[in-house]
């Protein structure tokens, strides 16, 4: 029980990666993840220098193109898992992107008290006053929302609520706003180090055992239909389905592929898993700015041939996955 043994001995897969401290405009990970049993085996880079309130100056800023953030994403944990692939995806299309995302259950909404992300009420206010402000100065072309969406709410119809006044706020100040549907949770494996589980579990030949998600999918996918409804009030409203990748209709969950671990516990993706989806946020990016450009000038970026630059190709991936323009605002 004292030897610090590897959490794969047998190397089954290979090590997941997870870039989100770098991208944390709060709390920055202080805790290196990798060394708590529950993560050993995960790689993560050296926490970056810089003030724990970086929300205060606009979050962590990516600049790829003009001074003024092109892209904002809000959001927790959920939506820091992605922020490493966004951040490329915006370098390729030259777009300057702001991520204004803390870790530790920060809601994407301007609802924030004391917890986990804050040390006092007061400090989640003056969180949720700066976020805003910066999305009324900055006016970027696309907001993304991500969150885990299944908790802290009082059933679907307090989420509808929250939402709707969500958007209210911020679509007369960004013109598409991206909600990234929640990925499902693995049932069953909470506090357990995901690595060691797929080592334990895998057959003699191999073949890794079977994860499914836990018992708030429902919850979930009724989250899903909400958003899918702001898009009849909301015309720049668009949903993003990383689900309908990763849920399997039997109710299990894909949380490998090949030697790549897409997740790092039970509610999270690593960077592989978010990589897996890069075609899916491409699109999303791409039609979205082609649909700006579409009805009226926009900086100089231009859509190349095809409507999606070479590198971002999407062939492989159903365009289902992304829920198309609703009505014009």
């Amino acid at each position: 029980m004292t030897q610090n043994r590897p959490a794969d001995p047998l190397v089954l897969v290979d090590p997941p990666h997870y870039s989100a401290r770098t991208y944390d405009a709060g709390n920055l990970f202080v805790h290196d993840l990798s060394q708590n049993s529950r993560y050993r085996g995960l790689k993560t880079p050296p926490c970056p220098d810089r003030p724990r309130d970086s929300w205060r100056t606009g979050g962590v800023i990516q600049s790829h193109g003009g001074s003024v953030p092109r892209v904002v994403v809000l959001g927790s944990s959920h939506a820091l898992m992605y922020s490493a692939m966004i951040d490329d995806l915006c370098k390729g299309l030259g777009l300057t992107v702001a991520f204004l995302c803390v870790d530790g259950g920060a809601s994407p909404f301007f609802e924030n008290r004391q917890g986990h992300s804050f040390a006092s009420d007061a400090l989640a206010a003056q969180f949720d006053r700066f976020r805003l402000h910066w999305i009324q100065t900055w006016r970027p072309e696309i907001l993304i929302v991500a969150d885990r969406w299944d908790g802290g709410t009082s059933g679907t119809a307090g989420f509808e609520r929250k939402l709707r006044r969500f958007l209210r706020e911020v679509a007369p100040f960004s013109r598409h706003q991206i909600l990234v549907a929640p990925v499902p949770i693995l049932g069953g494996i909470r506090d357990l180090n995901l690595l060691e589980l797929v080592h334990w579990e895998s057959r003699p030949d191999g073949t890794p055992g079977i994860l499914r998600a836990d018992g708030r999918q429902g919850l979930r996918n009724a989250v899903v239909e909400v958003m899918e409804k702001m898009r009849e009030e909301f015309g720049g409203v668009r949903v993003v389905r990383p689900d309908l990748d990763l849920l399997l209709p039997d109710g299990q969950v894909r949380f490998l592929f090949g030697r790549r671990l897409l997740y790092i516990d039970e509610g999270h993706l690593s960077d592989e898993g978010a990589a897996r989806l890069r075609p899916l946020f491409a699109t999303v990016l791409t039609e979205a700015l082609g649909h700006s450009q579409a009805s009226t000038s926009w900086g100089d970026w231009s859509l190349r041939e095809g409507g999606c630059p070479p590198d971002l190709a999407h062939s492989s991936h159903d365009r289902s996955w992304i829920t198309n323009w609703s009505r014009p605002r």
